[in-house]
């Protein structure tokens, strides 16, 4: 007798072996199933998972063998894990020179034939064999070997299986103590919970678990009474087993089992137990115990009707079959089967294997998974081709199950099998369909970008010469004739947007990009897009945020901005007079407190909408009626986009109008809360009590709910106010560290500023004013800059992040200069700022530098023509600021701008220039390693408020 050799890598192999917890277990039907199913594939008497030790194979299930473990010198397991990539087969173990003299071959159990196949690991370990024996010369057939192999790899899939499932018992199911038990969640559940000290040799019951077995609230169990309430001998030797095998081994189970409680009343019940481990030795068992005495009763039900569905099935249409195991004899077949494969019932019983005979060779890769399949997951569905007698196709879709006894013992295969040749001919019509639809919708996309592209570069050009001609000096007839071309300029800007994003829409691809960011900062955002309108018509813009909390949301900053922007845009065109007010608001009804609700709404004092149109207002193409689009023009696209953006958000647009009195547009979006990223607001030291005057209450309060943010008090004092003479009045002392001015206060009473100022001076208090417009006008200012006053002009409404910067900027003692400069159409000016602009388009490029000299006039300007040039001039100009198109020859301005990062990381402000569209444009810029983003047709404005943005952080 030849010995097993010893593996190399034995040591790494019995730790390998080791890791799985699995010597030595408890018999398991997972592991008992698969060494049936070898038995009767292979059609042997004996099968066995061997696991090779130190010193022995132990046998983790067997069929037909009584003992346990062998040596591991006599074992063929000990030669077979030496061949870990193929089978280890002995036909005639007589003849070998290695075993004919083996006492597992010359006595019992007789192993004459052997087959073993490698159990091996994720690791290349071979832990041992899945192995068939015969006590007769026996040779297996190629799919024996085949599926003998495959079952071995599910014998190691099943003990990572095992392995893992007790790692977590161990490490995510260890309880606290008894007091800890949540008595009222058991209550609800109806679980019980039970605990073992197995060196006290203690049990103790949960209230649940006591209710379960009907005794006393007082009733203090032991372990042997508690078994004696199970119904059977069997039952309480296996409950002993599982302690034992817990306590041992670190096992866990889950058994269900009847049990006659002490009222005499039977109860199935189901009982899951954990070990608990400490340096090595279990120092309890502890787990669940749950009455499920409906739940089997109904599980009984429901299985005897399933049993009543599988006879209903056999007069179906479709062919209905099936065929015994392990023989593979025909039970029944519907008479379709001679519908659909043009030959006879007599005929497939004659010759079971004739639907496998007909099947197109194309397609028999997919009947040798789907035979696969059926067996080890015991439900499986394919379709395949097969060939009629007269050489036609049809194609077949069938769908099998394996059927059980109540042993658990498969006994047949059944299935439904039917045509669906006329399904396939659609579906490959429609396959055909949707490639020309999506090569369609491809080509348009890429059309409407580019000629987006087109359009919107010279629209630049239109739209940014004639904001810097209205601003300069023209005469009442040339300021109009800009003022028309201007808005054209607009108006076709917008349809470009509106058709771009109906058509991604309609495309099905429009998606959103979501990312955390402040909505305050997107609302804010909105405003600046559009109060530049409100003030050419008149209009009051009203601000009323809840400033208190949640300002970082998730959400798509973009699409969210442009709903904002479009509600607030058709607001302001259609209202002539009055106001439009945007708002946000925190809902608090949302049960999942990491959830929060946000409204935002946009109010008009406009012409409103009637009750009639307002149903169809939201549709494509849509407006009031054809006199309003023929009066305030736009393409009836902006709402239904908008809204259809709310859909992709879960939400939707809700509209209340009057007719004539005005409208509100509302939506509400949810988003999970980022308390973590919410930064609190600091105090000025220096700045403790504002005075504001305001024409407008609301207007007041906004500013003074967002120096409350601050510890800022502040008086608010309405126009027309008795209290106004006493702040002009010089032997009153005004107690102020700013005071905030409604410009209009001062057109209504024009000495009101100048007494003021004298007041303040004769008091000799130097107190920041900071005048608020709602209008081009301003307040006439001569005769009073020689004043010590420092006086800030502010285009309303004033948005948080505006006001801080203000307060920045007072609190830090800037110069009185600088102070009196500071408003919405200037910026500081910087001596030394350098700018570098990085564009291709000669109109667009003059544009951008008439923008920056009236931005920034003493500023150094560089210019470049493509993106390697931009590179260049950054080395040898050294901008502070560097405003960058991204479509450029050569190399363009996302690629110009990583080799300018590579170069200085952050010593520059880069601003992207973009006349794209595409979806994640800005994302691209960003990731790039950009500051911030425009996107062309440029407004000055913007581009103001971006620059002076950035320059204040240089």
């Amino acid at each position: 007798m030849e010995k097993p050799d010893i593996p190399i890598n034995e040591k790494e192999r019995i730790e390998a072996l080791k890791s799985y917890m699995i010597l030595d277990s408890h018999v398991e039907k997972d592991f008992d199933d698969i060494t049936k199913l070898a038995s009767i594939i292979c059609k042997v008497p004996i099968a066995l998972i061997s696991l090779i030790d130190s010193e022995r194979q132990w046998f983790k299930s067997r069929i037909g063998l009584d003992v346990t473990e062998t040596s591991r010198e006599i074992s063929f397991c000990g030669h077979a894990i030496n061949h870990s990539e193929e089978l280890f087969i002995i036909s005639d173990s007589r003849k070998d020179s290695r075993f004919f003299d083996n006492p597992l071959v010359t006595g019992d159990p007789n192993v004459i034939f052997y087959a073993g196949s490698p159990l091996l690991d994720e690791s290349g370990f071979v832990l041992g064999t899945l192995c068939v024996i015969d006590n007769h010369p026996k040779n297996l057939t190629e799919e024996q070997k085949l599926v003998l192999k495959y079952l071995s790899n599910q014998v190691v899939n099943l003990m990572k299986y095992r392995r893992n499932n007790l790692l977590l018992a161990n490490e995510n199911y260890i309880l606290k103590r008894k007091s800890e038990i949540l008595e009222e969640t058991n209550f609800i559940a109806q679980v019980g919970g039970w605990e073992y000290d197995p060196k006290e040799d203690s049990l103790y019951w949960s209230a649940v678990t006591k209710d379960i077995y009907e005794v006393p609230s007082n009733y203090k169990p032991n372990k042997e009474e508690a078994f004696q309430f199970y119904d059977s001998d069997l039952i309480r030797n296996e409950l002993e087993s599982f302690f034992l095998s817990a306590i041992e081994a670190g096992s866990y189970w889950d058994s269900v089992a009847k049990i006659k409680t002490a009222k005499g009343n039977t109860k199935w019940v189901r009982t899951k137990g954990y070990p608990d481990f400490k340096d090595g030795k279990c120092i309890r068992l502890y787990g669940s115990f749950q009455d499920i005495t409906n739940e089997f009763i109904n599980r009984e039900i429901i299985k005897n009707k399933e049993e009543q569905l599988s006879i209903i099935l056999d007069s179906l249409e479709e062919v209905v079959w099936a065929v015994s195991l392990p023989d593979y004899k025909p039970l029944y077949t519907s008479k379709s089967f001679e519908k659909i494969y043009g030959r006879s019932v007599l005929e497939y019983y004659n010759n079971i294997n004739i639907w496998k005979q007909v099947i197109h060779p194309d397609d028999m890769a997919y009947i040798e998974e789907f035979e696969k399949q059926i067996f080890f997951s015991q439900f499986a569905a394919t379709s395949y081709r097969i060939v009629r007698p007269d050489g036609s196709y049809r194609w077949v879709e069938n769908t099998t199950k394996i059927v059980k006894n109540n042993e658990g013992k498969p006994v047949y295969i059944t299935g439904i099998l039917k045509d669906i040749t006329e399904k396939k001919e659609i579906e490959y019509e429609l396959v055909h369909l949707k490639e020309i639809a999506e090569a369609a919708s491809k080509a348009k996309s890429e059309f409407l970008a580019n000629m987006s592209h087109e359009i919107r570069t010279p629209l630049n050009g239109v739209i940014g010469f004639s904001e810097m001609l209205m601003n300069s000096k023209l005469d009442s007839n040339q300021r109009r004739y800009m003022n028309i071309v201007n808005q054209s300029a607009h108006s076709l800007l917008d349809l470009i947007n509106d058709i771009l994003d109906f058509s991604k829409i309609e495309a099905g691809k429009m998606e959103l990009s979501q990312e955390i960011v402040n909505r305050v900062d997107i609302i804010e955002q909105s405003i600046d897009l559009v109060k530049y309108k409100a003030i050419e018509k008149g209009l009051d813009l009203l601000v009323d945020i809840d400033y208190e909390n949640f300002h970082n949301i998730e959400v798509d900053p973009i699409r969210l901005r442009q709903i904002l922007v479009n509600l607030l845009s058709n607001a302001i065109k259609f209202t002539d007079k009055g106001e439009v007010e945007i708002s946000s608001k925190i809902l608090k009804d949302v049960q999942d407190e990491n959830l929060i609700h946000i409204e935002f709404s946009v109010r008009d004092t406009g012409i409103g909408i009637s009750q009639k149109d307002q149903e169809k207002i939201l549709e494509v193409f849509s407006q009031a009626d054809t006199t309003t689009s023929r009066k305030y023009g736009g393409s009836g696209l902006g709402l239904s986009i908008s809204n259809n953006l709310l859909n992709l958000m879960n939400s939707k647009l809700l509209i209340l109008s009057n007719l004539g009195k005005g409208s509100k547009f509302s939506f509400v979006i949810e988003s999970k809360i980022f308390p973590d990223l919410e930064k609190p607001r600091e105090s000025y030291a220096n700045i403790k009590n504002v005075l504001i005057i305001e024409r407008l209450e609301k207007s007041g309060k906004n500013i003074k709910n967002i120096l409350s943010l601050y510890n800022i008090t502040s008086e608010l004092v309405l126009q027309g106010d008795s209290k106004l003479i006493n702040f002009i009045n010089p032997s009153e002392e005004l107690n102020f560290d700013l005071i905030i001015v409604d410009q209009s206060v001062c057109f209504i009473n024009k000495l009101f500023l100048a007494n003021l100022l004298y007041s303040m001076n004769q008091n000799k208090k130097s107190i920041p004013i900071i005048l608020l417009a709602n209008s081009f006008n301003k307040v006439d200012l001569s005769g009073i800059e020689s004043t010590t006053q420092k006086i800030i002009t502010l285009t309303k409404p004033l948005t948080e992040s505006f006001i801080t910067n203000i307060l920045d900027d007072i609190s830090s003692n800037i110069s009185n200069k600088q102070l009196k400069n500071l408003d919405k159409d200037k910026t500081i000016i910087l001596d030394l700022t350098k700018v570098l602009i990085a564009e291709d388009n000669p109109v667009n490029l003059l544009l951008s530098k008439s923008m920056v000299k009236r931005i920034l006039p003493n500023s150094s300007i560089e210019v470049a023509t493509n993106g390697i040039e931009a590179i260049q001039k950054y080395e040898s100009f050294l901008p502070d600021v560097i405003l960058m198109d991204v479509q450029m020859p050569e190399l363009n301005g996302l690629d110009a701008t990583i080799s300018i990062r590579k170069i200085n990381k952050n010593n520059c402000i880069i601003i992207a220039l973009t006349a794209g569209t595409t979806q994640g444009e800005e994302e691209k810029c960003m990731k790039a390693g950009m500051n911030d983003f425009l996107s062309k047709p440029i407004q000055i404005d913007i581009l103001n408020s971006k620059i002076l943005k950035w320059i204040r952080k240089l």
